[in-house]
């Protein structure tokens, strides 16, 4: 995975908490969808998300995500988490849906509702 346009990279400084792993890929996602559009205050709300671990994270995990497609009021994206010596431990997709503009309803900074 690349780190451009609609991407973004987490790092996480200790721990191998599955809970820390677990928030750096889904801050990642959520940010990814953030940053594929022109206006990155749009509420935005995880319709479907699923992490798949196949490692233990270590000490420093980092989450790198991408937009891979979607339209004017979804978005998807793919993530991976990497330990410190560069390896794939776990792997994330999720669908986000953009409210529209003015719409009613709260939703926090990490993308909930």
């Amino acid at each position: 995975m690349s780190a451009g346009v609609g991407s973004d990279v987490e790092a996480c400084a200790a721990g191998n908490d599955a809970l820390r792993s677990t928030a750096l890929l889904h801050a990642a996602l959520a940010r990814a969808a953030r940053v594929r559009l022109s206006d990155v205050r749009r509420p935005l709300a995880a319709v479907d998300m699923q992490l798949m671990f196949s490692g233990v994270p270590g000490d420093a995990p980092r989450a790198q995500a991408e937009a891979t497609g979607g339209g004017r009021s979804v978005c998807f994206c793919e993530a991976e988490l990497q330990d410190a010596q560069g390896r794939t431990v776990a792997r994330g997709m999720a669908t986000f849906r953009y409210a529209e503009v003015g719409a009613p309803g709260k939703v926090d900074s990490e993308g909930g509702v």
